[in-house]
């Protein structure tokens, strides 16, 4: 063999190098092989230590290594002992606490009885417990345990919140948790819900001090006048404040009042809520009102103790007599008639509604020029609502707008004295008499006194359509609060309902009706296929349609609460013949 050629055969038959993995698989398997034989020889030992020591009698003790065994056994038995008694009685579950309400705000004289008339209808109660009030006003408060389910008492809560009771009381409801702890308010001691307004201190300081105290100055009582945003609520308190004022005697007056808080019929009437509240916005209006109205200068306290100042808000046009004075009115801006911009309702301080008696004069001068029949409908007609009604939805107000296009579908304004006055001026002007012309003797075409107004409650509802259609994308201020209002709206006041004793009240037959019908149940199928309103307001809306008629019968003939028990009461398809009858 060539030396300069290594021998082949001795590098094969050299060991391979092992990599670290392979090393370190081999150590482990190595450990394991060795722990193997040290437990198989621990093993072996002590079966041989017990194989062959059987007891000579049973008396004799066991060995050292089985009683250590019999410790070690009990020991880890006494500590497996508390676990079971944890784990033992998940077999029997423990029964989850009910649901628990808390209902604040209730009137002094509310018992058990009353509580349970006003859950009975939304939940099952288990327990009441009444607790100390919480508010300022003598008021009391029940916790209700109920036996009903958590949805349940959360759709009950919504139902029944802020629900009036009567006396000035709203109630206050919400879920209850055990845990919490009832902690009375912090409401203000003074008359009204006065605030103490402290008094201006940025002045430069004195130029020597001196040893004697000064007098730190006394903080002043305001009480802010705010006008109620419900206008019933504001109309109820001026014609009582007028009927007040125009008592002579002072007793007289107190008497009167005193009599008109005594009555049933007042005291579960919302709007005169007032009456009873004193610290409430309407209640310290209608107050202001009393203390303000009539009186010349700053009037005369009968008390000293009670310093304080009512400090009301400017309102526009207060004193306002006809509407042809608005324009001469001291209030009248003619740069806000022009026109309100976005950037001009953003220039104005926030919460501020510049409601002037004019635009809401043009929106109405708007709903009583539109057609009352279909043929004569333009798009002109209903682009020129909609665009007033989303252009000034921040400043005359959304919910003002709206309450007005309802009223227009409830009595439309284009049969009203409204839409009239251009034809009132022509007969005036036919009156006249001139001598050169001669007289017409001929009777002059009469107009139907039963006007349908179905076409015009129709227009009513495409108005409606149109602004909810347009008021998502408008873009403009407060346009998007019209889908909302909508919905609370048409559900309180009935429109629906009204709509469908439409048929009933005019005595149209069957095919005219049906029509109806089918007209307005093309505007919800529209609402519906534009998700408009929640599908629960939209099931309300129709069944207020199809069932408003039989609904009030049902009321006038077995009463409010077996009205519901007789329309779920199933029909028969056919009438049952008995046998007597065939035999006849």
């Amino acid at each position: 063999m060539d030396p300069a050629f290594p021998d082949v055969s001795s590098k094969l038959a050299a060991p391979k190098k092992r990599s670290a993995f392979e090393k370190e698989r081999q150590a482990a398997e190595a450990k394991r092989r060795r722990a193997e034989a040290e437990n198989a020889a621990a093993l072996k030992a002590f079966e041989d230590d017990f194989a062959d020591d059987a007891p000579a009698n049973h008396a004799a003790a066991p060995p050292k290594r089985k009683r250590a065994l019999d410790e070690a056994r009990e020991l880890q038995h006494d500590r497996a002992k508390p676990l079971t008694a944890i784990v033992a009685p998940a077999d029997h579950e423990v029964e989850a606490p009910k649901p628990a309400v808390q209902l604040s705000s209730l009137p002094p004289n509310y018992t058990e009885r009353h509580v349970q008339e006003l859950l009975q209808d939304s939940c099952k109660i288990h327990s009441i417990e009444f607790r100390p009030g919480m508010a300022a006003r003598r008021s009391r408060t029940a916790v209700a345990i109920l036996s009903t389910d958590a949805g349940e008492v959360d759709a009950a809560v919504v139902k029944l919140r802020d629900k009036y009771l009567g006396c000035g009381y709203y109630l206050s409801i919400a879920r209850h948790l055990a845990s919490s702890t009832a902690r009375p308010r912090q409401s203000s001691p003074e008359p009204f819900g006065a605030e103490r307004q402290s008094a201006t201190s940025s002045f430069a300081p004195p130029e020597a001090y001196h040893s004697t105290a000064r007098r730190q100055p006394k903080s002043e009582l305001i009480v802010s006048v705010q006008p109620p945003f419900d206008m019933s609520t504001v109309r109820a308190i001026h014609v009582l404040v007028e009927k007040l004022l125009l008592q002579t005697d002072p007793m007289r007056a107190l008497e009167l009042e005193a009599t008109l808080m005594a009555l049933p019929s007042v005291q579960m009437d919302e709007r005169m809520a007032f009456l009873y509240d004193s610290q409430s916005p309407a209640g310290i209006y209608y107050r202001h009102l009393l203390w303000t109205s009539g009186s010349t200068g700053d009037p005369q306290r009968p008390f000293s103790d009670t310093n304080f100042t009512f400090r009301s808000s400017e309102v526009p046009f207060a004193n306002l007599a006809s509407l042809r004075e608005a324009i001469t009115h001291k209030d009248y801006d003619s740069s806000e008639e022009e026109g309100d911009s976005d950037s001009e309702a953003e220039q104005r301080p926030a919460g501020r509604k510049r409601r002037t008696p004019l635009k809401m004069a043009r929106l109405t001068f708007l709903l009583s020029r539109l057609p009352t029949t279909n043929a004569k409908l333009r798009r002109g007609d209903v682009a020129r609502v909609t665009h007033f009604a989303v252009a000034h939805a921040a400043t005359i107000g959304a919910d003002a707008i709206v309450d007005l296009l309802l009223l227009n579908v409830e009595k439309p304004f284009a049969f009203s004295r409204a839409a009239r006055y251009e034809q009132d001026d022509e007969l005036d002007d036919a009156d006249d008499y001139d001598p050169e012309v001669g007289v017409d003797l001929t009777a002059a075409p009469t107009t139907n006194a039963s006007e349908d107004p179905s076409n015009a409650k129709l227009i009513g509802l495409y108005l409606i359509s149109d602004l909810l259609s347009c008021s998502s994308t408008a873009g403009a201020k407060d346009a998007w609060k019209f889908r909302s209002f909508f919905e609370t709206a048409l559900v309180e006041r009935r429109t629906f309902v009204r709509l469908g004793q439409l048929a009933k009240k005019l005595a149209w037959g069957k095919l005219k009706a049906e029509l109806w019908r089918r007209k307005v149940a093309i505007v919800l199928d529209i609402w519906e296929g534009w998700s408009v309103f929640d599908a629960e307001v939209l099931r309300q809306l129709r069944e207020h349609f199809d069932g408003g008629d039989d609904r009030e019968e049902r009321e006038e003939r077995f009463g409010p609460v077996h009205a519901q028990e007789q329309m779920t009461v199933p029909k028969a398809r056919f009438k049952r013949v008995d046998s007597t009858t065939l035999a006849g």
